[in-house]
């Protein structure tokens, strides 16, 4: 059994009844960020007198995120250029348990538990604000991984018929009852089961009664995007294997996989009751939500868009061509061009590039590819460090799925 948590929190305010006052830029940030990687694995062979045929592993983690920017209701503030106020959470969790019950194993059984809960304020009820340049407020949760996956195996098969047996062999004289499910003799059992719940709150306010002046543009900017990624295996050897006669073998199998997810995105960007705002240039209000998954299962595979959410996974020291700014992938990719990719780095980034930065692919050929951004090619400049660095699609269409079944 694995178990981790994580609870992160950040926290800026300025306390009730402050005066600031500066000629230059104000800038206050709270960034939270949960980086997990949690997993167990578990292996019998049961050749081995005292070790059972039957094994459950399980694997639970339990997340509470917190970022908070906020400046209190009696506050007054005197900014002489630019004030940017925003919070920000980073979830990056994969959770995965693996049983594996070899050679004659009668049941085995894997469950992956991700429990989660994001919040992310940036709250302005200030009394009183004058800004002389440009006011940004914003609250962003971004999780850029959060995986969840079970994987299980009972019965025998190849590897565990020989490369098993003849560790066992090493073994003969260990003392000790095997331990076992009588009625599972002739039958292998095997189940994986991956369940998340998740659940995100970002908030960029301006609060109730509040007074904001400033001369240039005003953006309170609410996003939460969570991709989740939920897939459980599950497999059980029978007689119908290419398992040698003189070996054991199962007359009855049964795999079960089943995933569940669970994930709620709330994100509220609004100017509160009788707030006075007063901008000199433009006013945007905007909140986002986005929730793209892939949902798996032995046999086939469910997707929530319309085309499937992909991730481009490269090595960037084998992939990428500083010389010519060049991603090149293994095996062909579907890129039509013009798509819009965000980027995520594993390691250090590849020079030119910024992590989670959304870019525009120009397609080379069916292989290889070019970004650019803004309508300006990018150059890039460096190969940067990592192996599992990401391309994702970030342009489908929510709320339709597919099944596609093999």
């Amino acid at each position: 059994m694995g178990y981790a948590e994580s609870n992160p929190t950040a926290n800026v305010k300025i306390a009730d009844g402050a005066f600031i006052k500066t000629t230059d830029d104000l800038i206050l940030s709270a960034v939270s960020d949960s980086e997990v990687d949690v997993s167990s694995i578990a292996i019998s062979i049961s050749s081995l007198p005292a070790l059972t045929r039957s094994l459950f592993v399980g694997t639970v983690l339990d997340s509470n995120i917190n970022a908070t920017t906020q400046i209190a209701k009696d506050v007054i503030l005197n900014v002489g250029s630019d004030l940017e106020v925003s919070s920000k959470t980073v979830k990056d969790h994969q959770i995965a348990a693996t049983a594996l019950a070899f050679d004659d194993g009668q049941l085995a059984a894997a469950a992956a538990v991700g429990i989660n809960k994001v919040n992310t304020n940036t709250l302005v009820d200030a009394k009183e604000i004058s800004v002389g340049g440009n006011s940004l407020i914003k609250a962003d949760a971004q999780t850029p991984f959060n995986d969840v996956s079970a994987s299980s195996l009972a019965g025998s098969n190849f590897i565990s018929a020989t490369v098993f047996d003849l560790i066992a062999k090493g073994f003969p004289d260990i003392p000790g009852p095997r331990l076992s499910l009588p009625y599972l003799d002739k039958s292998a059992l095997s189940g994986g089961v991956s369940y998340l719940d998740s659940e995100n709150n970002v908030n960029a306010r301006i609060g109730d009664n509040a007074s904001f002046k400033t001369t240039g543009t005003l953006d309170i900017l609410a996003k939460s995007e969570e991709l989740p990624e939920l897939s459980a295996f599950a497999a059980s050897q029978s007689i119908d294997s290419p398992v040698p006669e003189d070996k054991r073998v199962k007359e009855n199998s049964v795999g079960l996989a089943v995933t569940y997810g669970d994930v709620v995105n709330n994100a509220n960007a609004y100017i509160g009751n009788n707030a006075i705002v007063d901008s000199g240039n433009n006013l945007t209000v905007r909140s986002e939500t986005s929730i793209p998954f892939n949902n798996s299962f032995v046999g086939g595979t469910i997707n929530s868009r319309d085309s499937v959410l992909k991730k481009y996974e490269f090595n960037p020291s084998t992939t990428v061509d500083i010389t010519n700014n060049t991603i090149t992938f293994n095996s062909p990719h579907d890129f039509a061009g013009g798509e819009n990719v965000t980027y995520l780095a594993k390691g250090t980034a590849i020079g030119g590039l910024v992590d989670q930065e959304t870019y525009q692919v120009v397609r080379v050929d069916d292989r290889t590819i070019k970004l650019k951004k803004n309508n300006s090619d990018v150059d890039l400049t460096s190969i940067g460090t990592g192996v599992d660095h990401k391309l994702r699609r970030t342009e489908l269409t929510p709320g339709q799925v597919t099944a596609q079944v093999f």
